[in-house]
């Protein structure tokens, strides 16, 4: 018998899959998630993971369970354990996979190496000092300009990762000037105020059910301001 709501993921896509190798148990494997989402009638899923560009994983699911007509795709988070912002490295991420269309579709900032998780952790001082901060006023810091234009020439997806709101607003005013076309925000820890400017600016939002609902075994850091 099928859960409450369940009619409400017919051709939803889910940008935000964990099911990705990962140094933390996961309930599934990228197969797993692949065939549950096509018994549930979604149009799509988008691997994330925090340890590695997920794109090629996402190839390998078209490659191996296409037939079951569910879009996978992946990207690549920022992190220095994939190489940090680096515009080589995200031009790589851009065209690893198994032929032209397969590579990541989206790039994220990085998730845990922000200034904002990292005090939100209780991380060192000198630990705090070598994660992003996007700052109130003067130029975006390096290399994001010429990051956000790898994202624009290719049309991939922008994602702001998990900074301040006040940040987040500061980098898509850059991203939209650079040509992005699309941008989302997790948006878990906003304020109202906040999440307006960034949809005024002609960004999608991310409101993610287990920030919000704590329905996960792995403390959420990202959450500890709501």
């Amino acid at each position: 018998m099928p859960l409450p709501g369940m009619e409400m993921l017919q051709g939803a896509i889910d940008s935000h899959i964990h099911a990705c190798p990962h140094i933390n148990q996961r309930t599934v494997t990228v197969f797993d998630a692949v065939r549950q989402a096509a018994e549930a009638g979604m149009r799509g899923i988008g691997l994330i993971d925090v340890f590695a560009n997920t794109s090629g994983l996402a190839a390998l699911a078209v490659r191996e369970l296409g037939h079951l007509g569910v879009e996978v795709f992946g990207g690549i988070i920022l992190e220095p354990y994939v190489g940090g912002l680096s515009p080589r490295v995200v031009a790589i991420a851009l065209d690893m996979g198994y032929g032209p269309g397969t590579g990541a579709r989206f790039v994220s900032l990085p998730c845990h190496h922000t200034k904002f998780v990292a005090e939100a952790e209780g991380r060192s001082p000198a630990y705090i000092e070598g994660c992003l901060a996007i700052p109130p006023y003067g130029p975006i810091p390096n290399p994001l300009p010429e990051i956000l234009d790898c994202i624009a020439a290719r049309g991939a997806v922008f994602n702001t990762g998990h900074i301040t709101g006040p940040e987040a607003v500061r980098v898509i005013e850059e991203a939209r000037k650079r040509g992005v076309e699309w941008i989302l925000a997790p948006a878990s820890y906003f304020t109202v105020d906040e999440v307006r400017e960034i949809v005024r600016l002609g960004a999608f939002v991310e409101f993610a059910f287990y920030v919000m609902s704590h329905a996960t075994q792995i403390g959420q850091t990202t959450g500890s301001r709501l």
